[in-house]
């Protein structure tokens, strides 16, 4: 299958974030990543393969979503409300 994405525990990580992916929040995370690309693909008209990863990385900060580390102070004081 070229346009198929597997979001769960099953994904590949690093051997650094692997403790982090039994998380609720990462797994939440993982799940969102997952729709904001599959509707990017459809909205740029390009094959998942083919997507560009900052494209996604982009929209999920939009979303207010983290992916970046540590965390923009930003985004911090947003969703703890410090």
């Amino acid at each position: 299958f070229s346009n198929l994405m597997v979001a769960c525990q099953g994904t590949g990580f690093s051997s650094i974030s692997a403790s982090s992916c039994r998380l609720s929040r990462t797994m939440m995370q993982i799940g969102q990543a997952a729709g904001t690309a599959a509707v990017l693909s459809k909205e740029l008209t390009c094959p998942l393969p083919n997507l560009p990863s900052e494209s996604i990385r982009k929209a999920l900060r939009k979303q207010r979503t983290q992916v970046d580390w540590p965390m923009p102070e930003k985004l911090r004081m947003y969703l703890y409300n410090e």
